[in-house]
């Protein structure tokens, strides 16, 4: 007795080869009227039946072979059901065909990815961008700013403004010609409430801006330190550092614009950065040596209450004005 792994092999073969005679002779049996194609079917069966009993030498009848069975036995093999015309190799495909049962890979259309199934979707908007910029800013005329778009309604960015500039400022009646040295970090937060350009943001600085300054004289070549006039060439060079107070600096602001947009953009910004009260050491440098000791220690100490009233008058100057108007590449 043959082996029940061979009679299925055996019965795999004579399937496999009464369905070419299905396709090839469809048209042929049809035509000499010998047998009618709806016969077909149960011829198809008989004879593999016969052949399995005669082989397996057990005259109980087997259960009837579908055509639409697959030819590869998935315990014995392994195989997954497969297309008859395309793997036998046909080169004829009969009209049998378009009713046969065709199996799916599950497992490949689960690996494939959604864009090859439908090409018309559109593909998923960018969120990252890097982007430099170029503007009128308080907090530096240069920057660069990376960021992530969250949602369209949400963005996040960080950055770095430096580059600053020189500007004029008046305490306590004497004039400072003050050149601003930037430094800023941010980590920042834009939502865009209607959609649009108009965002609000929120986030904070990490800032180490410093100024340097230097006292100018009057029109009659005097400065008054403390209420006293003194001839310029006796104090000589009075001049001042500053830093403002929290390294820190929390920032609430509003804005137009979306400086992580890919290409050029248009941006302003308007906002305060809570930096803390600055304060300024000043200096006398190249006090007169021709002039008396006495009014040499007097312009020293006059220079010390001059720095007490300046820092005083910056004590209020606790908000940091961030106003910013500028052009930006994203890319």
């Amino acid at each position: 007795m043959l082996p029940k792994v061979s009679i299925q092999i055996l019965s795999q073969s004579l399937l496999a080869g009464t369905f070419v005679l299905i396709s090839s002779g469809n048209a042929m049996l049809t035509d000499s009227g010998s047998a009618n194609a709806s016969e077909i079917p149960s011829i198809v069966q008989d004879t593999v039946s016969s052949a399995t009993t005669s082989v397996s030498g057990n005259t109980s009848k087997p259960n009837p072979v579908s055509i639409s069975d697959p030819i590869v036995d998935e315990t014995i093999f392994g195989a997954t059901r497969f297309d008859r015309a395309t793997d036998l190799k046909m080169s004829y495909v009969s009209p049998l065909s378009d009713v046969l049962p065709r199996s799916v890979d599950r497992q490949t259309i689960s690996q494939t990815p959604a864009s090859s199934l439908n090409p018309n979707e559109p593909s998923e908007p960018k969120k990252w961008a890097v982007g430099v910029h170029a503007q009128a800013s308080t907090t530096g005329f240069i920057g660069i700013d990376g960021g992530y778009k969250f949602s369209p309604n949400l963005h996040a960015r960080l950055g770095l403004n430096t580059i600053g500039f020189n500007y004029n400022y008046k305490s306590e009646g004497i004039d400072y010609s003050t050149n601003f040295k930037p430094t800023n970090i941010h980590l920042l937060g834009d939502y865009f409430p209607f959609g649009g350009g108009l965002r609000l943001t929120g986030g904070f600085f990490i800032q180490n801006n410093q100024f340097t300054a230097t006292a100018k004289s009057d029109s009659n070549n005097q400065i008054t330190l403390n209420g006293t006039t003194y001839d310029a060439s006796q104090v000589g060079n009075i001049g001042g550092e500053g830093k403002f107070g929290s390294s820190v600096a929390p920032y609430l602001g509003i804005g137009f614009g979306t400086p992580i947009s890919s290409g050029f953009g248009f941006n302003i910004d308007a906002g305060v950065m809570f930096a803390g009260s600055p304060t300024v050491a000043l200096s006398a440098n190249n006090i007169s040596s021709s002039i008396p000791t006495a009014i040499q220690n007097q312009i020293r100490s006059d220079l010390a209450a001059q720095e007490q009233k300046t820092n005083a008058d910056l004590r209020s100057f606790n908000l940091y004005p961030v106003i910013s108007i500028g052009v930006s590449y994203a890319f």
